[in-house]
Formats: structure tokens, sequence, C-alpha cells
């Protein structure tokens, strides 16, 4: 087995670190570097450690900073963590295996040095000290040992070969499937950075402020008192702009919520954020421009996936939320993606998880789920309700076809029910005691 102490020790001391300098300007950054060089060989031990130390230089000497590098660097952080405490007993063998695909994919599985320290501290560890001898390696590993003739090959040396060769293509899919969700949470918690910075320096947080300070007697008493009222004023007058209904410019017009400015230009077809509190459902919603079903077989990012990613229909209008919108997505055994819409057939699970946090990248929302349905996709020419087909009602007639077909298909009574005027959310996922079967949890805007 190999040994990961420092590299352990390093990968917790970086998340420490961005943890505390994140926010810092670029001289504040450059007086820490500085500190932090003197204890470097403590804090920030082997390869990892000094790839760090170069990174956090190389970011204090820039007239710039974007918070998107102190994101890669946690989620590189935690990936490598991760990593090391997944194959902690692992022999040299499989680690092999490891780094022969990490070596070929370094770019694509980290976003930072810390990945290419790793791989490079991996080699020292192996005794490797060049790319050509992995190469010599991966072969034997890959092909057959040639034997002299009339000599068998040794069948224990030849399943080890094999395991190898298996555990490193198991660690490099694992690699795979954690990157999106690691990807997520960092999304997750630069919007949430994001929307902060933008409650401290709102001006409307500025001009309660200084109201603030017109008003309260300049004593001791008064200046503590005052320093109180001015942090609750900053962040109460801001939050209302953000939280209740719409982020607007100063001529009025509908703008994107600070907090999903940056994730939408990276990610166009961003229309919002899913959440539900204390269960797994976490994640972005996407909306397709071409391909109506592209999201079915794609994750967030664009890439092939066979989980795909939660999305609306694109007839959705974003600027303006329509009075119904559907969320779709796979009803996965492992849980992603609406893999856990099915608890919601327990009346007690639903009475325990009604809230649910919705918010497009204009408007903030917050639902509150009132019945679970049960029922189908219909047939071209099947009469009957399509809530797949309902964004719109323009008069108490068409919203109470809504109406009777949630009454009519509810699995139970929920103490609650849409009320005209009500803006709708429906969390659809596929359900599979009858054909084309959907099930989909229904749910009211209530702030």
């Amino acid at each position: 087995m190999l040994i990961w102490t420092a590299e352990e020790k390093a990968l917790r001391s970086i998340k420490k670190i961005i943890t505390r300098v994140w926010r810092m300007n670029h001289a504040q950054l450059y007086t820490f570097y500085k500190k932090l060089q003197k204890n470097s060989q403590e804090l920030l031990p082997g390869q990892i450690g000094c790839a760090f130390l170069k990174v956090l230089q190389q970011i204090a000497l820039e007239e710039e900073t974007s918070a998107k590098v102190w994101a890669q660097l946690m989620r590189d952080a935690d990936n490598l963590l991760n990593l090391i405490q997944k194959q902690r007993r692992a022999k040299e063998q499989a680690w092999l295996g490891v780094l022969r695909r990490l070596e070929a994919q370094t770019d694509r599985a980290f976003q930072t040095e810390l990945g290419r320290a790793f791989v490079q501290s991996l080699k020292g560890k192996l005794g490797i000290d060049s790319s050509q001898e992995l190469e010599k390696i991966a072969d034997w590993l890959m092909n057959e040992p040639k034997q002299p003739s009339g000599k068998k090959q040794s069948p224990a040396l030849l399943f080890a070969c094999l395991s190898a060769c298996f555990m490193g293509i198991w660690m490099y899919g694992q690699i795979e499937r954690n990157q999106n969700q690691w990807e997520l949470q960092q999304m997750k918690v630069f919007a949430s950075k994001e929307a902060d910075m933008y409650l401290a320096d709102s001006p409307e947080a500025r001009q309660d402020t200084t109201a603030l300070r017109q008003a309260q007697p300049d004593t001791a008493a008064g200046k503590a008192s005052r320093i109180k009222n001015e942090a609750s004023a900053t962040k109460t007058t801001a939050a209302e702009n953000i939280c209740q209904g719409k982020s607007e410019n100063a001529a009025g017009r509908q703008k994107k919520l600070p907090q999903y400015e940056q994730m939408s230009k990276e990610y166009p077809d961003l229309f919002g954020w899913l959440s539900i509190p204390k269960t797994q459902i976490d994640a972005p919603v996407m909306q397709p421009q071409k391909e109506s079903d592209f999201y079915l077989s794609h994750d967030f990012k664009g890439s092939a996936s066979v989980e795909g990613a939660l999305f609306v229909d694109a007839k959705n209008s974003l600027m303006h939320q329509d009075h119904n919108t559907v969320i779709y997505g796979h009803n996965m055994k492992n849980g992603h993606m609406f893999g856990t819409l099915d608890l919601y057939k327990n009346a007690d699970y639903f009475q325990a998880h009604k809230k649910i946090h919705f918010d497009t990248i204009y408007e903030t929302g917050i639902y509150e789920a009132v019945a679970v349905v049960k029922t189908r996709i219909l047939q071209e020419e099947e009469p009957g309700f399509r809530y797949y087909q309902f964004f719109e009602y323009d008069d108490q007639q068409s919203f109470q076809a809504c109406q009777d077909f949630v009454k009519a298909n509810q699995l139970f009574d929920a103490g609650s029910s849409l009320q005209y005027g009500d803006q709708i959310l429906m969390l659809s996922t596929c359900e599979y005691s009858q054909e084309n079967g959907r099930l989909v949890l229904v749910a009211r805007k209530v702030s």
C-alpha cells in the first residue's frame, strides 16, 4: 500500500486556506502568501502543496482574479481527497491502472495544477520516472507476456494483471461519475457567495446604511447600535430585491440574478436551479434550444450521459415565468436526477418534504407541494388533460381542467390544493406500473 499522509495533510490545508482567502484583495492575498511561504513545509508538504503555493503566488500577482479559480481549486482538492480515501488500501498494481488512466485524462479529470502534481507524486511513489516507462508497464498489463516455449503462464500472474486493468478502468469510471457532482456542489457554493456579495454591495443597502448613520446619535452606545442596525439593513433591503420576486436594473428592466450571472454565461441553456431540502434533489435545470429531448441523453454540460439532466420544455418562458412549469428528469435507480420522487408516494414522506426551492435565472421562488399524481402520456387522438402541454391558463375554466386532473389522479389527499391564480410547478418522471406511466409532484408558489 502507498502512504499518502503528506498529501492528505496538504489537501486539507488547501481547503482551509481557500475558505479564508477567496475574498481577499490582491494586496492582502500577497501578504498572506508571503507569511504562508515561511511555513509551507509544515502546512503544505509534498508536490501538491508546492503546486498550490505556486498557484497562490500567481493569483496574488494577477491584476484580476475570477472567483471561478477558487471553486476549481476546491473541487480538485475534494476530488483528490476522495480518490485517496477510496484507494487507501489499494496495492501498487491497482494504482498502476489508476495512473495510466489519470495521465491520459489529467486535463479532463482536473482543472488546476493540483491534478498534475498528484500524477507526478503518484509516479514517484510507484518508482516511475518517465511516461515511456509507464507505457511499457501499461503494455505489459494489457498484453500477454511472452513465455519461452514449453512453459505455461502462471494463472495467478494473469489474474493479477487483469485485476489491475479492471481496477484502473473502474476507478476512472468513478472519477467520471463523481466529477459532475463535485462541479455542481462548487457551482452552488459560488452562486451563494455571489448572492452574499450582491447583498453587501447593493445601492439600496448603501442608502439605508447612510440613513442609519444620520439617525443614530454619535455616542459609544449609538455607534454599537448603528453597526448592528447597518448590518441588518444591508442584508434585509438587498434581500428584498432578490428574494421578493425579480431582479431589476436601474431602468426597471428584468435582469439575471447575480448568483446565476456567471453560471449562465458558462452554460447558455441554464434555465434555473431546483433544490428540495433534505433530499438528493439539488441541481441545475436546463432548457434545450434546438433538440427538445437533448437533455434526456446529455448532462448539464452538454456531454453524453445516461442520466441526462433536469430540464424544462423548450416552449416554457424564461424571462417571465409561465403559470405552469414542468421539470423533467430520469427516474434513476441510483437516486440521481428524479430517482427519489418515488418516495413521495408515501404520505408521511410527502408531508415532511413539501418545501421546494426553484429559481429561474431571473427570479427566486419557494413552492409547496400539494399533490403527487400518477398518470401517463396520452395517445395522439386520445381525449384528456395533458399536463405536459399545459403552460398557461387564461380563465377559470382552463385552470379548472388542471385542478380536476390533479384531484382525479392524486395518490392521496395532501390537505392542500391548487388555487386560481397560482403559479404551478410540476416535477415529472417515469412511473413503471403502466405503459408510458408518469409520476408528477405538483406544487404551488408560496413566496
